[in-house]
Order: C-alpha cells, then structure tokens, then sequence
C-alpha cells in the first residue's frame, strides 16, 4: 500500500492517527502507515459532508460526529471518495428490491394503459346493434332457464315498460330465483335482478333506482367496456380482429358478468345517470338514498352480492345525497300503476328460491 497516509480522529479527545486508505467492499479500510495491520474498516455509506481547510480536507461521517478522516487535497483516493458522497447506498437486496418493484409498477400501469385500449377499440368495432345481439347470447349463456321466476319478470318487465329508461336500447328485465342480493346489467339492454334484492326493497321508488342505474350501465356501455377490459389480455391481437373474432372471446368470458366490477369513474356515472332517469320518469329520487340504505341492513354477516360489485363508500352516498338537494323535484308524483305492479311484483310464489350459485 502505497497511498499517502490521513489523519484519523475517533473522537473529539483523542489525538489524530496516521493511517493508510484503502476503498474496498463498499467500505473505506483504515492500515496502520508501517506495518500495514488492519486497523477498522469505516463503510461508504456513513460518508458525510467534506470541508475543506487550506491544502487538506476533512470527511466527516454520518454515523458519529466526532469521527474524521484528513487528507491533502492531492490525495489520490479523494476522487474517489467524493464520488462515493454523492453516490445513493442501499442496503444489500436494495437494489434489486427496488428494481422488482419498478418493473411491476411498469407492468402494472402497462397493463392498465393497455387494457384501457383495448376496451376503447372493442367499443368502436362492436356497433350498438351488435352488442344487443352479442348480449342476447350472452344472457342465454348465463342464466339458466331453471331458475328465471316468470310471474316476477313479467311483472317487473311490466314496470320498466312504464319507464323512460333508455333512448338506444330495449330495456328487458329478469327476476332469477336467489336469496343473494345482487343485480347486474348485460350488454345490450338486459337487466337481471335477483329476487333477494327485490325482497329487501320496500318502495317502488328503490327498484326505480335500481333499474335506473343498471339501465345507466347499459346506456353508457359501461358493461361492455367493463368485460373488454378484464379478458383484454386475450384480445391482445384486437387491432387484427374482426368483430365476430371479439363476440367470440366476449361469448366465451360471459360468465364474468355476474361478478363485474365497475370503476369508481363510471360508478359515479351510472349513479348520476340513474338519478336524472328517475327525475325523468316523476319518481322520488330519494328513493336511491332508501335502496342505498336498504343494502347496508340486515345480517351483517352476509354483505349483499350487489355491493361486492358495487361498492357503497361513503363518497358515492354523500354525492348522491347532494345530486338530490340540488335537483328539482316538484314534478314527482306517486304513480298507482307502479305501486300496483310493485305490490304484485313484492307477492312471493310457493316455488323454492334457490341459494348460492345457479
């Protein structure tokens, strides 16, 4: 070893030390000037700040205060260790750590951006027309005849014919025989509710609000956007695709209907949208807060199907309740044809209401 001897204070109160540098392992290696015994070794990253006084300079280190290192300023290792100052350390695995994490950011926004894509491609290859019949097969697909309660949907079809409920689309109804609470929109205009939720509803006004905001779903084609994003990684070749190629994959997928989420975006969209089709059709728009309020009740222990898909937060009741206030509402009237078809659509059959999956 070869280099210039420093000067190294430990503490504040012991005289300075020759000493011999050497940078090695991420560390600085402190040799006695003679006889080249090893004395500490000080790491790179406990580096501090450096001060320069005359023709010598002082590292100072994070890890003590009273710790220092003097060199001349012709020193051939200060290069190198101004370099390392200025240089991030991270602890071992760090690097890798943040690198994994990085690139699953990437993957993940990618993925996002992607499917993001795809879903805007798929709705302007697939027409309005098409999405009715691709929904049609669709519903088919899903749905068992078995467990379709025919006196409630004709009822129910009954009420949403007495409804403004879409200017693009033929809204048709289905009532399934299933204690789970939960309803979900096809695309194309089909609706299914499960008898459950009907059961927990104690107004016409709640299943207003119901058919509104899947009928919303409908009309945006939230639905539609909703399941080309989730199998877009199967519709990576879209922008070679016809649009019976893409029919086919949605056909295949079609059980994902039941469980769809939305995003909170189109949420709040399908819940506006809904809330404007209940103003539009004379119906209390209150009644969304009591459907709201009405899926929150009961055993706490079994949240509704419906909210798994369609999350309650606090945000969307509290902007739902202001959309109200703000809204005009001296033209709600009660209409008897809906109450009638409501308290027959409310009148339970004998038939056996069936549980879980159908």
């Amino acid at each position: 070893m070869d280099a210039p001897v420093a000067l190294y204070s430990k503490t504040a109160y012991d005289e300075p030390i020759e000493v011999r540098l050497l940078v090695y392992q991420e560390a600085i290696q402190l040799y006695h000037p003679q006889t080249s015994a090893f004395l500490l070794s000080v790491p790179l990253k406990y580096l501090g700040h450096f001060t320069t006084l005359g023709e010598t300079v002082t590292i100072h280190f994070t890890h003590n205060e009273d710790v220092k290192l003097v060199l001349e300023d012709d020193h051939p290792l200060l290069p190198e260790l101004r370099a390392a100052e200025k240089r991030p350390f991270l602890k071992p695995g760090g690097k890798v750590l943040i690198l994994t994490l990085v690139v699953i950011a990437g993957v993940l926004f990618l993925n996002h951006i992607f499917s993001s894509i795809v879903a805007d491609i798929g709705l302007k290859i697939i027409t309005p027309q098409y999405e009715s019949e691709l929904g049609e097969q669709m519903f088919h697909s899903t749905v068992p005849a078995a467990a379709v309660d025919e006196r409630r949907t004709a009822v129910l079809q009954a009420f949403a014919d007495r409804l403004a409920l879409s200017d693009n689309y033929r809204i048709r109804v289905c009532v399934l025989r299933a204690n789970d609470a939960n309803a979900f929109a096809v695309p194309g205009g089909r609706i299914v509710v499960f008898s459950g939720l009907i059961d927990k509803m104690q107004g016409y006004d709640e299943i207003v609000a119901l058919l509104g905001h899947e009928a919303s779903h409908v009309n945006q084609r939230h639905t539609t956007r909703a399941i080309l994003k989730e199998v877009s990684s199967k519709l990576f070749l879209i922008f070679f695709m016809d649009v019976s190629q893409v029919g086919a994959i949605l056909l295949l997928n079609a059980d994902k209907l039941r469980g769809l989420s939305y995003s909170r975006n189109l949420e709040k969209e399908a819940d506006e949208e809904g809330l404007k089709i209940m103003l539009r059709n004379r119906v209390d728009a209150n009644g969304m807060l009591r459907m709201f309020d009405r899926l929150k009740e009961g055993d706490t222990l079994a949240t509704p199907t419906f909210l798994n898909t369609h999350p309650l937060t606090e945000n969307r009741v509290r902007y739902t309740r202001k959309n109200i206030e703000d809204a005009n509402q001296r033209n709600a009237v009660l209409d008897p044809v809906l109450q009638e078809l409501w308290t027959n659509l409310k009148r339970k059959d004998t038939t056996t209401v069936m549980k879980g999956e159908w």
